[in-house]
């Protein structure tokens, strides 16, 4: 029995900007674009469905960490901050130095 035999198929419209997306994002990943737009599918019923759980037993996504993994995500996600603060004022310094030659 083929794929065809046991997948239902669906016809889908797209914007061609996200076709265009989804053709390369399958390109990076080695996939098919049926391939990738049903493991981007999955895993969005997946996220869905975990989160869904967290709100009947009450819990928020922080509380379901270990307190360490939280604070190592709240470190990396300041270290983040702080690097795009850094690229945002050689941005600003490089087009004034830009403006000045001009």
């Amino acid at each position: 029995m083929t794929t065809h035999d046991t997948h239902t198929q669906y016809k889908l419209r797209m914007p061609p900007e996200l076709r265009d997306w989804l053709k390369e994002a399958a390109d990076t990943n080695h996939r098919s674009m049926n391939a990738e737009i049903v493991a981007r599918l999955l895993r969005t019923v997946e996220l869905d469905g975990r989160e869904k759980a967290l709100e009947r037993v009450g819990y928020e996504e922080k509380e379901t960490m270990p307190n360490s993994d939280y604070r190592n995500l709240s470190e990396v996600k300041r270290q983040l901050e702080a690097a795009m603060s850094q690229l945002d004022r050689e941005l600003r310094h490089l087009e004034a130095s830009q403006h000045k030659g001009e």
